[in-house]
């Protein structure tokens, strides 16, 4: 089992002509799930099938310090883009670092 974090993130910009997107008019943040054990074919469904594919920095080598992030979503009656983020947890044991690496690798995020 592997400790896994799941962050979420919601903005939403002015509706102004203008649309400046370095000033958003909402920001709320907070956690789905904290350290939640997971086994590796979850975390690899969590990762490919809800689409958290984009890593935290480029190019990624699977450390446990990086995270995976979606694709923005936007709620068409709000307004707000929604972001969510897998996290590995810090209360892991030292010896699953390995398997986040090789999350990472099977869903073809990190090529070897």
């Amino acid at each position: 089992m592997i400790l896994i974090s799941k962050v979420w993130e919601e903005v939403a910009y002015p509706d102004s002509p203008e649309g400046d997107q370095d000033d958003p008019c909402y920001e709320d943040s907070g956690f789905e799930f904290t350290d939640e054990p997971m086994t590796f074919r979850d975390l690899i469904y969590h990762i490919v099938r809800e689409g958290h594919r984009m890593p935290s920095c480029y190019p990624p080598d699977g450390a446990t310090y990086e995270w995976l992030s979606s694709e923005p979503e936007l709620d068409y009656r709000t307004g707000i883009w929604r972001t969510t983020s897998l996290h590995y947890a810090r209360k892991n044991h030292p010896r699953s670092a390995k398997y986040w690496r090789k999350a990472m690798i099977y869903a073809g995020i990190i090529k070897k």
